[in-house]
């Protein structure tokens, strides 16, 4: 199949002779997969590759591979980027759920934001995430539920990485807000906090499913 890849620019005059130049790794193999270039017609570039034969993402095989990206301008390279990704698809068949297309059982349990060590917030190091999915793995979980709130990028990196999925919901305050004199204004703040999540978390294949808080203030209708 086909691997769909797109890119959000900003700056000026991008798109007068710039060009995107992408490389696809595979980190373990230590060689390059695919690469190639795509001219900039605006701030959002976008273009299809073959696939690589490129493993699937899981949480019993939690395949990596890193797309590095750079926009080059005059000669230069002007700005690049490099991150991680995997390529997984969870979908509902009937009343049960196909990773990939096989059957997968969501197991696990509800992280509430509580932690004694920092006591206000989970701590900004990989390794503290990494030790705690690995415990949830040894004892055959493979699924974390965030109450109302949104892990870090290296609580979603150590999930990448172990092969732990996720669901995340936006922060209770954001789908609460009292009183609401202005619906208009109240959605389009939820909108824009939805945007923000989903493009913090949607380049980690652990994160699998997005849901609604369960603490909102709904109306009746």
């Amino acid at each position: 199949k086909k691997v769909s890849w797109s890119v959000e620019l900003e700056g000026q005059d991008l798109d007068q002779g710039a060009l995107v130049e992408w490389k696809i790794r595979d980190p373990e193999a230590g060689h390059v997969l695919g690469s190639g270039t795509t001219p900039v017609r605006g701030p959002h570039v976008s273009w299809e590759t073959e696939n690589f034969q490129m493993q699937a993402w899981s949480d019993r095989s939690p395949k990596l591979y890193r797309i590095e990206v750079g926009v080059r301008k005059g000669g230069g390279v002007v700005d690049s980027l490099s991150q991680p990704y995997g390529l997984r698809r969870l979908e509902r068949s009937g009343m049960r759920l196909r990773l990939n297309g096989r059957p997968v059982m969501l197991r696990g349990g509800t992280d509430s934001y509580n932690y004694p060590l920092t006591t206000l917030e989970p701590p900004n190091n990989v390794e503290f995430h990494r030790e705690r999915i690995r415990k949830l793995k040894e004892l055959g979980f493979n699924w974390i539920r965030f109450h109302t709130w949104v892990p870090s990028e290296e609580y979603m990196q150590a999930a990448d990485e172990l092969g732990m999925m996720l669901l995340v919901e936006p922060p209770a305050a954001a789908d609460a807000k009292q009183p609401r004199p202005n619906v208009d204004v109240n959605n389009f703040i939820a909108e824009q906090e939805w945007i923000d999540i989903l493009k913090s978390c949607r380049k980690h294949p652990s994160v699998v499913i997005y849901c609604p808080g369960n603490e909102e203030m709904l109306d009746e209708r």
